[in-house]
């Protein structure tokens, strides 16, 4: 149900002019009262199910994927590696698809929609005598400083550039401490001054959640969540001891994993898809859309790569080899697609979510499996803890594989550092996280495919992300520059194709 509430700044800022001047609808009112900006923040900043894809191209960019294409005659409209062309490839501007008409690209403008909210709420609560019970007063502050956090935190990975030694000498995004309309031109911060309010915002939510926790439900930021956010935020950062100790104050708390074989064999669960109400290491459940560039069903499509699917070997439940889609059980992903009909192939794909109604939770999640990889990550990187890295890639892998071909890593099974990554790799595919994970750690060679003309025998494209490559920085949208040219983007160089 859409939110009855409406701030008048946000109608100034994202109304044009003709719609603002329209009389208001009878059922929406001004919040007056703390429940009134909490039911606001919630029925219009949180993330839902939905069907506006935020950033449906971040897996496409990486080296998790590889294209489908079907030699069928099939209609042009349904090949959707068409629409994600620019960032499959890593064009300067990824925004335009092979069809040469430009697809906006609604991250910016989505999450600085978010800061300014949050903004607005903290202004009102502050310089207005704003009514209501205090513990949701402090857990209202608790949430809007938590999403504002996560907004600068994904501006950052996205349209920032990597955060390395020097984190005051790169490019950062804008930061808007603005509570209204304002004709001010934007500027970009440094990467380190983006992580301090980053910081700053998440210290406040966690000192706030511990005086007002909330109701603890999944669909609202709480204080597991916020201890995982703090965590990555230390891991991506370089703070190891900070991300462990985040990541301890999750596992203290929420400890569980789901046991994938168990919940193979449970009479009610076994079919349930791993993102869903049932899974108990789900800490925050935030919204989700149909990506559409893993469609079963599309002559063209973009599927696991030869190379992540290499990665999982016997007894692992996240994917299992399968000759048919019939057979295909994997959790995480599984062979799909049909023998006949326009989209006709097999393809293996993405497998853990689906749509809200069919699973009771949204397919973005915040999960406790992660608190583990965090922790081992960091642990990695401390002198001396490498047997205890080993210790919580072991508690997770125990929960992925059978009991009878469960086998604990050791250290004679590689550089730790390295089992930790393809851990991670394996474990949250597909979640919108290893585009960062790329960035963060060493920025490799990418090599992507394209056949734009599908019939047998036709030209391959090829094209490559160097390693550290200035295009592992997004620019900022088109639209964005077109108001705002002081923002400045990366220069990102022309990508040149060979062929195969």
């Amino acid at each position: 149900m859409k939110n009855r509430y409406l701030i008048p700044s946000l109608l100034l800022l994202f109304c044009s002019c003709s719609d603002f001047l329209k009389e208001a609808s009878k059922d929406q009112i001004i919040p007056k009262t703390v429940r009134d900006y909490s039911e606001f923040i919630f029925g219009e900043v949180y993330n839902k199910q939905n069907s506006s894809a935020i950033h449906a191209y971040l897996d496409i960019m990486t080296d998790d994927c590889k294209d489908f294409r079907h030699t069928s005659n099939g209609l042009l409209a349904s090949d959707e590696r068409l629409g994600g062309w620019g960032y499959w490839t890593w064009q300067q501007d990824p925004e335009m698809p092979w069809e040469g008409v430009l697809k906006s690209d609604p991250a910016w403008g989505h999450y600085y929609h978010q800061i300014l909210a949050c903004n607005i709420v903290f202004d009102a609560l502050e310089r207005q005598d704003v009514p209501g019970d205090e513990q949701e007063r402090i857990f209202l502050q608790a949430e809007c400083h938590l999403i504002r956090a996560n907004a600068y935190f994904m501006l950052v990975n996205l349209y920032g550039e990597p955060h390395d030694d020097a984190p005051e000498k790169a490019m950062g995004v804008p930061i808007n401490d603005l509570v209204g309309a304002s004709n001010k031109n934007f500027s970009r911060a440094s990467v380190a001054d983006i992580y301090k309010v980053i910081r700053s915002d998440i210290a406040a939510a966690l000192s706030a959640l511990k005086a007002a926790p909330g109701d603890g439900s999944i669909f609202r930021w709480n204080y597991p969540a916020a201890c995982l956010l703090a965590s990555r935020v230390a891991l991506y950062t370089r703070q190891w001891e900070e991300a462990a100790a985040y990541a301890g104050e999750v596992i203290a708390i929420r400890p569980e994993l789901w046991n994938l074989e168990t919940k193979k064999n449970h009479p009610t669960l076994s079919g349930s898809r791993f993102i869903s109400k049932d899974n108990p290491e789900i800490l925050f459940s935030h919204g989700y859309y149909l990506i559409p560039y893993f469609a079963s069903g599309a002559v063209g499509c973009f599927q696991a790569s030869d190379d992540l699917r290499a990665l999982y070997i016997g007894g692992d439940l996240r994917f299992v080899q399968a000759s048919t889609a019939a057979t295909s059980t994997g959790a995480f992903v599984r062979l799909q697609g049909s023998s006949s009909g326009l989209g006709a192939g097999l393809k293996t794909l993405p497998y853990k979510s689906a749509i809200s109604t069919t699973t009771g939770a949204h397919g973005f999640s915040l999960r406790v499996a992660e608190a583990y990889l965090n922790r081992a990550e960091a642990r990695a990187n401390l002198p001396g803890q490498e047997e205890r890295a080993l210790q919580d890639l072991n508690t997770l892998r125990e929960n992925r594989f059978t009991a009878a071909t469960f086998v604990p890593l050791t250290g004679a099974n590689g550089n730790i550092l390295q089992l930790v990554k393809d851990e991670r790799r394996r474990e949250l595919c597909f979640e919108q996280s290893r585009w960062f994970d790329l960035r963060r750690w060493d920025r490799p060679r990418i090599a992507h495919t394209f056949q734009p003309d599908r019939t047998a025998g036709s030209t391959v494209h090829a094209y490559v992300l160097e390693k550290d490559d200035p295009a592992y920085t997004l620019p900022a949208p088109t639209s964005v520059m077109n108001l705002d040219p002081y923002i400045g983007n990366p220069s990102r160089p022309e990508r040149v194709q060979t062929t195969l």
